[in-house]
């Protein structure tokens, strides 16, 4: 991901403001909130490996196009693109790997396993986002050309996965019965219901996070030549805590954990409100925290709760919740970023995590059905 410390920087320096780039924040959410679950049946029906190499292969068209745009429509047209490539391959990738582990009765690693695949993940953006923040004073668009490279190669290490045997064949064959069955479940099933409007509450507002990072740092006095280096840091930090979350879960417990998610979280937006100065970068780990910790063990949670051949339509529609909280709100706070000022802006983010994080958790006993 060499464009990571660059591409909001890219958007306004092709004419975007921050309200847009939310709006491209939302059509990125719209068509994952069409294509999530319908691409979560596909894999569950006709393999997760399919979904995930044609994901990845659209995906590699989307970021080509986006290199080579630089107007709002365009911008609009690669985004939508680059959505479609990811609906097929959110909810079929953690799927796959749960239904790996399953077929050789070790399902109970999955927590360890998945954040071991997250830290690498995050090492992996990292030090792509530290060599992009280098490339980047040789052109921000350079920048966009070259993450190709890195994303062929991802294309091309799906084609060598191999379809759990055990797993490849679901019991309905019906699109619509099995898409009905799903989304039944999902709302059914009071542990999972909640943990899919906890993770996609709090998955989606990081995400509305992460677009004012870099305005912020700008705004605290951080050359942009240095972002890669920063996040490098920031990701670093969040690496390891995704490597080490299944033991911080263990030695907390779902409670705990669940209630420490929405807290670090708003703690974050407020200290970035409150302060100003250089060393106000710091904050940002809190953020990263939450980030690598949440998903494999959010996801943990889900998949114990879940048949194999359903769990990636579930799976997709837990995605699919944080898709519609990055709609509704990375417009809204970037409105209030345009017409106040940023800081008014995580102000209000900070008080909506909080209030909406009791709200979820208090009609909740955080047990297990």
């Amino acid at each position: 991901m060499l464009i990571l410390p660059i591409f909001i920087i890219f958007y306004q320096e092709n004419g975007l403001n921050l309200s847009q780039i939310g709006f491209l924040a939302t059509i990125i959410s719209v068509i994952g909130l069409v294509l999530e679950v319908p691409s979560g049946v596909f894999a569950d029906l006709y393999g997760k490996k399919l979904s995930i190499i044609l994901g990845s292969l659209i995906i590699v068209l989307g970021y080509l196009l986006r290199a080579m745009s630089a107007s709002f429509i365009n911008f609009i047209i690669a985004i939508g693109i680059l959505s479609v490539g990811k609906s097929l391959i959110s909810g079929a990738d953690s799927a796959f790997l749960y239904d790996s582990l399953k077929e050789i009765k070790k399902e109970y690693l999955f927590k360890k396993i998945s954040g071991t695949a997250n830290f690498l993940l995050l090492i992996g953006m990292g030090l792509g986002a530290f060599l992009g923040g280098l490339l980047s004073l040789y052109g921000l668009r350079t920048v966009h050309y070259l993450v190709i490279i890195p994303l062929t190669l991802a294309f091309a290490i799906s084609l060598t996965f191999k379809e759990p045997k055990d797993h490849k064949k679901v019991i309905k064959s019906n699109y619509l019965e099995h898409l009905k069955e799903g989304i039944i479940f999902s709302f059914n099933h009071k542990t999972v219901r909640t943990l899919i409007l906890f993770s996609g509450f709090m998955i989606g507002m990081m995400l509305v996070s992460h677009i004012f990072f870099q305005p912020y740092m700008r705004y605290i006095g951080i050359d942009t030549s240095h972002f890669g280096l920063f996040y490098l840091i920031f990701l670093g930090i969040s690496a390891f805590f995704s490597k080490e979350a299944y033991k911080i879960e263990e030695k907390l417990g779902e409670k705990k954990s669940m209630i420490m998610i929405p807290i670090i979280l708003a703690l974050q937006l407020f200290f970035m409100w409150k302060f100003s100065f250089y060393w106000a970068f710091l904050f940002l780990f809190l953020g990263e925290f939450v980030w690598g910790f949440t998903k494999p063990i959010i996801g943990h949670y889900i998949n114990q709760h879940v048949e194999s051949h359903h769990r990636a339509t579930i799976l997709s529609i837990d995605a699919m919740s944080y898709q519609v909280i990055w709609a509704i709100f990375s417009p809204l706070i970037g409105f209030f970023a345009d017409t106040w000022t940023l800081q008014t802006a995580l102000l209000i983010q900070a008080g909506i995590v909080a209030f909406v994080a009791v709200a979820i958790l208090s009609s909740w006993k955080l047990r297990k059905s």
